[in-house]
């Protein structure tokens, strides 16, 4: 039946068509096969071999690392050191973990690597970690004995046996797997070769088979590939065909075959090529001019650079470090940022660039016959672990292909290995250079703390004997100090003997004085005509010997409180107007009675309303102007108040208030010498002799003057010619804030509103006595107890009294007082002296108020005691007023008639 089938012509071609087409599909299935074989190899050299290699050079530089932070904690003994170790040796065990997993195929070498690890644990067990915590408890001693490498140094030899004999043995399995590749290779093509020889053999028993109807067609075909087959495995032959038939689609097929395999076998040769260029360098500079050179020959471009990743100051750069036949030029860049340029703009966004015709932009290729415009440039980033770590530029006088573009991309996975390989070997080799830099500067540091410790020994010697000099000086220190406290125990006795003899002789002058102004001012007022003139003047005379030694008493007393800074200063609102006209009155009268010509000049504007303390600003001028009149007896005394222009002031009177007074008192009268001039504001001090003798005086006025001036703020000066008189100017500022503006020049001073005090808030409503009401009508029939331990005190005052027409009841001491009130309930006022035997005035007024019947009974205090202290202390005991000693007989009856009135 099958010899009767008719096989026309279609059917044969058609068959032998379908059995060549089979041939051909399962020769590119075997040789897809053995290039994908070779691609998985020459993948698993790159990914595999290269990471083995790098991760062992980790763990080497890793454990290099931990000998250099045992070393710098020995020298230094900070913790920096040990943290710095501890990091190293957590990447040594994830880079020995990460390898022992790569080499699970390869037991032998996972035993070997394990050996490495068991050497690297014992070593930094019993090496590394003892001389590490030796380190941090040696307390700044020497370390040079910890530094000693006899110890470890048979484990440290033992390790890099062991690593060596690692390496070495990975290194030769990479060669090994390399020589396979290339055997691959050769066979691959001895393969092609004899599937090319297959096919022409079964083509030709096709074309024998099918002669009678192809023949000529056939031939054609058989006589291409047998010119194939003849080249030994040179692809560059294809077959023509002539017909338009299943035959030409046939040897275009087989054409286009061709052009894959012939493409691919040149692909993997090249890269397996620049893979074994790679081998044997030593630095990062050879490694890209030889990857350059060989790129270059291998896709026909003319020049290239390669930026390699660093990190710069301003971050992540790409700088130049390899160059093939090309020449600087004018504006060339050698340093790009990410995002800066082609350059920048590959690596940032791990792109390929690829520029056609840019003759016009880019430098010119150069011989020695001429210069050329480049027509292509490509620029390629060159990846390593997802990081692009180098940038390739090329230029070519053509334009690149698709096929030179695809083996430029191929190779940039090996390269970008042999890269981030020779980047980790050169820190390893920085590392190790740096490792032996410490251990020659260890030993140097050794020798000098050597010298140190025994330079130290000589200066401990001399810090003991240094000791014991500071420790002789201490004690002799201690003894000068407790005679400089004894000596201030002293003058602080001095001091208080002084208070207390001022205070008892103002006590023991006052009280004879009190009888003798008290008496001396009743016989002046010769109220019974009973004297005769010239007894009224003796008297007259008596009281104004009072007075003044009143003066002087308040004026040393006054010297002595701002001696020691204890002068109460009391400051409120006065009236400038006010004070002249008093002073004008005051001493009017002196000026007709010497026949001198006395003016007060105000000159405006001056502020209506002035601010200080009124009573020490009336004592200054009082004794300016006295001492004008004293020492003139001719001529004129004029007294001038102005306020002081802005422009006047200095800076330190513009910081202590804006508005001054300037008060100027003028004389005709003796004058002062120049140099006796700064004399007189000394205490005590007066021109000269005979000026005491002829004008009298105790030398305190001026010198009380300036103290009070000074406490005020002010300033006082003097101009003065001898014989024509003297001009006295005293600065006075305003001061409406008042003590806090004058706290740095006074030593004590007290501001107080002049409308408020203690006792006068206890007076409370006092009826109004009309004007025609005498005052022996109000004091008639009231009863007043006087105590005081002073007969001549008692006297005067119940003569006073007795006059007025009061009751006056007596007693000595504390003691009789309070009988008398006890019996007596009547008595309406008690005059109460301080100082008395038994019980003081002050137990004697608290005793008095302990009673609930004399509660509200009016106590005056008297006293012979000036100080300021002395008055709130009589307040404080119970009394609701106080009138110092010598008495002044109109201030006591105004007092009582206030409290009598109540």
């Amino acid at each position: 039946m099958y010899a009767k089938m008719k096989i026309g012509l279609r059917t044969k071609i058609c068959l032998s068509s379908v059995i060549i087409m089979l041939f051909v599909i399962l020769s590119f299935i075997l040789l897809n096969q053995q290039i994908t074989s070779i691609e998985q190899s020459q993948t698993y050299i790159v990914k595999h071999d290269f990471k083995v290699h790098n991760l062992t050079h980790e763990i080497e530089s890793q454990l290099i690392e931990m000998e250099n932070n045992v070393r710098g904690s020995i020298i230094s003994g900070d913790q920096i050191y040990i943290s710095s170790y501890q990091h190293a040796e957590r990447k040594w065990k994830s880079a020995y973990m990460e390898l022992y997993s790569l080499l699970a195929d390869n037991p032998r070498q996972q035993k070997t690597l394990s050996e490495v690890q068991t050497a690297i644990t014992h070593w930094t067990k019993t090496v590394e970690i003892p001389r590490l915590q030796q380190s941090q408890n040696q307390q700044g001693q020497s370390g040079h004995e910890l530094l000693d490498m006899k110890p470890g140094y048979i484990d440290l030899q033992t390790l890099r046996e062991k690593m060596n004999t690692f390496r070495n043995t990975e290194e030769e399995l990479t060669k090994a797997r390399t020589n396979n590749l290339q055997e691959k290779n050769q066979t691959l093509k001895l393969g092609l070769s004899g599937l090319l020889f297959f096919s022409c053999f079964l083509s030709i028993t096709l074309a024998i088979l099918l002669s009678n109807s192809i023949v000529r067609t056939v031939q054609h075909v058989i006589c291409a590939i047998r010119g194939i087959t003849s080249d030994k495995g040179r692809f560059n032959q294809r077959i023509h065909v002539s017909t338009n038939d299943e035959i030409r689609e046939l040897g275009e097929a087989t054409n286009a075959l061709l052009d894959n395999v012939e493409q691919r076998e040149w692909l993997q040769t090249n890269v397996a090529d620049m893979m074994i260029r790679y081998q044997g360098v030593s630095s990062l500079q050879e490694l890209t001019e030889r990857f350059l050179a060989g790129i270059t020959e291998k896709i026909g471009a003319s020049f290239g650079l390669v930026y390699v990743q660093e990190q710069g100051t301003e971050g992540i750069q790409y700088v130049q470090r390899g160059r093939f036949a090309d020449r600087p030029f004018k504006g060339e860049q050698k340093i790009f940022q990410e995002k800066e340029g082609l350059v920048g703009q590959a690596a940032k966004e791990k792109r390929v660039f690829l520029l056609q015709d840019c003759s016009d932009s880019c430098s010119p290729i150069t011989s020695g016959l001429g210069e050329w415009r480049p027509h292509s440039l490509i620029v390629v980033p060159i990846v390593f672990d997802e990081e692009v770590i180098a940038v390739v530029e090329l230029a070519s006088l053509q334009v690149f292909t698709d096929l030179q573009s695809q083996l430029l991309k191929e190779t940039t996975h090996s390269f970008g290995s042999a890269i981030h390989s020779m980047q980790r070997r050169m820190d390893v080799q920085h590392m190790l250079v740096q490792s032996q830099k410490m251990t020659e500067e260890l030993q140097t540091q050794s020798e000098e703390l050597q010298i140190q410790s025994e330079e130290l020994q000589a200066v401990n010697d001399q810090l003991e004997e240094r000791t014991k000099e500071a420790e002789e000086k201490a004690r002799d220190l201690q003894q000068t100090k407790k005679e400089l406290e004894l000596q201030a125990k002293q003058l602080q006795a001095s001091s208080q003997y002084k208070s207390e003899f001022l205070a008892n002789m103002s006590h023991e002058l006052r009280t004879p004085l009190n009888s003798i102004l008290i008496l001396s001012e009743m016989l002046l007022e010769n109220k019974n005509e009973t004297l005769s003139e010239e007894e009224q003047e003796f008297a007259h005379i008596i009281y104004l010997a009072g007075t003044d030694l009143l003066g002087l008493i308040n004026d040393v007393l006054d010297l002595s409180k701002i001696e020691a800074k204890k002068l109460e200063m009391i400051c409120g609102e006065m009236s400038i107007q006010e004070l002249c006209t008093q002073l004008e009155r005051h001493f009017t009268p002196i000026a007709q009675q010497k026949q001198i010509d006395f003016q007060i000049l105000l000159q405006k504007p001056v502020p209506d309303l002035f601010y200080t303390d009124e009573k020490r600003l009336q004592q200054i001028i009082k004794n300016m102007l006295s001492n004008a009149f004293k020492f003139t007896e001719q001529g004129s005394v004029i007294m001038q108040v102005e306020q002081m222009q802005k422009e006047q002031m200095t800076v330190e009177m513009e910081k202590k208030s804006d508005t001054w007074l300037v008060i100027t008192c003028q004389d005709t009268g003796i004058g002062i010498s120049e140099e006796q001039q700064q004399l007189i504001f000394d205490a005590f001090h007066q021109a000269d002799g005979a000026i005491a003798r002829k004008y009298g005086g105790t030398g305190l006025g001026l010198s009380i003057s300036k103290e009070l001036v000074t406490l005020l703020g002010g300033s006082i000066t003097v101009h003065s010619i001898q014989g024509k008189g003297s001009i006295f100017t005293v600065y006075i500022p305003n001061i409406p804030k008042g003590v806090e503006m004058l706290e740095e020049h006074a030593g004590q001073i007290t501001y107080e509103e002049v409308a408020t005090s203690q006792n006068t808030e206890q007076i409370g409503d006092v009826p109004i006595v009309p004007r025609g009401y005498q005052e022996s009508m109000l004091f008639q029939g009231k009863k007043v107890l006087i105590v005081d331990d002073d007969h001549r005190n008692r006297f005067a005052l119940q003569s006073a009294l007795g006059k007025q027409g009061i009751t006056v009841i007596s007693a000595e001491d504390g003691v009789a007082c309070l009988d008398i009130l006890e019996k007596n309930t009547t008595i309406d006022l008690v005059l109460m002296d301080i100082m008395m035997p038994h019980i003081d005035g002050f137990e004697t007024m608290k005793h008095i108020r302990q009673s609930r019947k004399h509660i509200h009974l009016p106590i005056i205090a008297l006293t012979a005691k000036a100080m300021n202290h002395d008055k709130q202390k009589c307040l404080q005991a119970g009394a609701n007023d106080y009138v110092s000693k010598p008495v002044n007989l109109q201030q006591l009856f105004s007092v009582m008639r206030v409290w009598l009135t109540k």
